[in-house]
């Protein structure tokens, strides 16, 4: 039998995709597989709410979770004291719910609670059956726990084979890993599932797993090593089998979780729709290390899509999914939105998806009617010049249309705005810093603003983007990895830098303070402020404004209203005033059209940006996300 291990810190709250697509492919070629999601049992003891929160810490300030569980691991002590490990985490640890002495609590997890639960872990894997070999999935946040169960595993059984694969196994990170851990006897270092049947039949048949795109194995102390890896064959990726998840499910009710009110809500189940990107292709964001060395982009079928939607829908519950991609694929406004609103595989069912920020009014509207109503934008920045210099393809004024779209179709945008951008300006956070409070009745960005990151694979640590020197891990790699055994530069995802060209911290903070006093507004008012616009029967216009914490209303006459309804979505000069021409049958004098959008903007009810024009008032009757959803808007560290 083929064990699939999901190891903390994987999500409680989403199955983990690759291994419930292993276990799919393996079944229909007619191995024996079962995925274990023994990241519930550790939960089940340390408490669910608290290991959410250690789930959910960002990599680039530290990994508690991954910290946790290094001791057994490597089987040694090592790296700096646990004092000095924790002492800068403070602000995280405050977040960890009910627990008084946080320090101590994971002290007590670290010495006694891992030790025994690596023994239970394996205790169940046994009782299960056979261990032919087993298989963990390493996302950026669960390699060191899969690595300590594994070299407890092969203590025990030597002759079981143990695979890694996952994110933290791409390119030399896997390559080093193997190298180093002896207990490996397998890894994939990049997309494996045209390769995935024959890794497992030939390890399960005592048969060395040669020539297998992107495989390293053993062989009698040997690591050899496969054709470079490579992505998957579109054609390959369409006929993938639907992930099993039915395992997730069990599990779940083996903890009560099943039963729990309020774990439901928060289910979501991953999907995949494509791979790559498709504007990455194009112009590689300086800052983005996803998909690893290649983003060639393929997408599936619709038809594909929506019978995968359509399968979790008949038979597992929830109606929340996710989709995996990196960038939505243009093609499907074509096919699969409109099929999601005429034909949806559930009646409330709620879809979120990555996307490019650039879309029009239709788009948006269109992805609203199709259930898609959860979206991250790579919106970054609101200032178009910092968003050249990350190669976004986007400006600061089609981002804030976005979110403004988004609020007007009950869409919540969950967005990033990030500073500290080589090439970056004085100039970029002055403009920022007046924009904001124009825009405070539209979603904040989460978790504030935050200084760029260094990321393996991405153009800053390459090279091809300039800003990035003396790239180096980032320092909590050496209380996870000891690095007399195992390369830090080789096996770190984050790195910190010596960035050039940027300025000093004292000019964020305007911004920096902007986007707090924001996101308070967002998380701890009841009632958010309002830019509302009702359109009179004698053509008037009313524009009712709160952004300043007190009501405040104009009255436009006609003309200015005719002007200002130009201006719903982003519009220059000549295409305003020919709007006006066009809808009124006479002639606008161009004085008079300047004047009433120069008034616009003097009231802040509308900004300008290349002589391109947006107002950015909401209709009235726009409806507030709910404050369930508002509330749960991290706010910076």
């Amino acid at each position: 039998m083929i064990h699939l291990v999901n190891m903390p810190f994987g999500s409680l709250t989403s199955p983990n995709l690759a291994l419930s697509l292993m276990r799919s492919q393996l079944g229909a070629a007619g191995l024996d597989s079962r995925v274990f999601n023994l990241n519930f049992d550790f939960a089940n003891k340390i408490g669910f709410n608290e290991y959410e929160t250690i789930a959910l810490f960002r990599g680039v300030e530290t990994q508690i979770g991954e910290w946790l569980f290094a001791e057994q691991a490597w089987g040694k002590s090592f790296g700096p004291s646990v004092d000095e490990f924790l002492e800068p985490l403070d602000r995280e640890l405050g977040r960890i719910p009910n627990i008084t002495d946080k320090k101590q609590w994971l002290q007590k997890i670290r010495r006694d609670l891992i030790p025994s639960y690596l023994w239970q872990c394996l205790l169940r894997l046994e009782a299960a059956g056979d261990m032919e070999a087993v298989g963990f999935s390493c996302s950026l946040f669960q390699t060191i726990s899969s690595l300590a169960l594994g070299r407890l595993i092969k203590q025990e059984h030597p002759e079981t084979k143990l695979v890694y694969g996952g994110a933290c196994f791409h390119g030399e990170m896997g390559e080093e890993l193997i190298q180093r851990v002896p207990w490996i006897d397998a890894v994939s270092t990049g997309e494996a599932d045209d390769v995935i049947v024959p890794l497992f039949q030939s390890l399960t048949d005592g048969r060395p797993p040669g020539g297998l795109q992107g495989i390293l194995y053993r062989d009698d102390g040997e690591i050899q090593k496969g054709p470079a890896s490579r992505p998957v064959e579109r054609a390959v990726f369409e006929n993938l089998p639907d992930p099993d998840y039915s395992d997730f499910f069990l599990d779940a009710g083996g903890v009560g979780l099943l039963n729990d009110p309020g774990w439901l809500p928060r289910l979501n189940l991953l999907f995949e729709s494509s791979r790559g990107c498709w504007w990455g292709e194009k112009q590689h964001c300086t800052f983005c290390g996803l998909n690893g060395r290649d983003l060639t982009y393929r997408a599936k079928s619709p038809e594909r899509v929506f019978q995968t939607l359509a399968n979790f829908s008949a038979t597992y519950p929830g109606s929340f999914y996710r989709a995996t991609d990196n960038n939505l694929s243009m093609n499907s406004f074509d096919s699969l939105i409109p099929k999601l609103k005429n034909e949806p595989p559930k009646s409330d069912l709620k879809i979120f998806y990555e996307v490019k920020s650039n879309m029009n009014r239709s788009q948006i509207k269109a992805l609203s009617d199709a259930g898609i109503v959860y979206l991250q934008p790579g919106i970054e920045s609101l200032s178009t010049h910092l968003l050249k210099l990350m190669r976004k393809g986007v400006s600061a004024l089609q981002n804030i249309f976005f979110i403004k779209c988004c609020r007007e179709y009950g869409i919540y945008a969950s967005w990033n705005n990030l500073i500290r951008i080589p090439g970056e300006s004085p100039q970029d956070y002055d403009d920022m810093a007046r924009l904001i409070p124009q825009i405070v009745h539209l979603n904040p960005p989460q978790g504030g603003a935050r200084k760029i990151e260094c990321h393996r694979f991405s153009p800053y640590f390459s090279g091809q983007a300039k800003g990035a020197k003396n790239v180096n891990p980032l320092p909590w790699y050496s209380a996870i990895y000891p690095s007399d055994d195992v390369r830090l530069s080789h096996v770190a995802y984050f790195f910190r830098a010596d960035w050039e060209d940027t300025l000093n911290d004292s000019i964020y903070e305007p911004v920096i303070n902007e986007i707090q006093d924001w996101l308070k507004i967002w998380i701890s008012q009841p009632e958010l402020p309002q830019l509302a616009t009702h359109y009179l029967d004698d053509g008037t216009l009313l524009v009712s404004d709160t952004r300043g914490g007190c009501l405040k209303e104009r009255v436009c006459d006609a003309e200015e209203a005719m002007v200002y309804r130009a201006i719903s979505d982003p519009a220059g000069f000549s295409k305003i005033r020919a709007s006006l021409e066009k809808e009124t049958g006479r002639e606008w004098p161009e004085n008079k059209v300047q004047n009433c959008l120069q008034s616009f903007l003097d009231s802040d009810l509308a900004i300008e940006e290349n002589n391109v024009f947006l107002g950015l008032a909401l209709p009235k009757g726009t409806i507030d996300p709910p404050y369930s959803i508002r509330c749960l808007i991290p706010m910076p560290n």
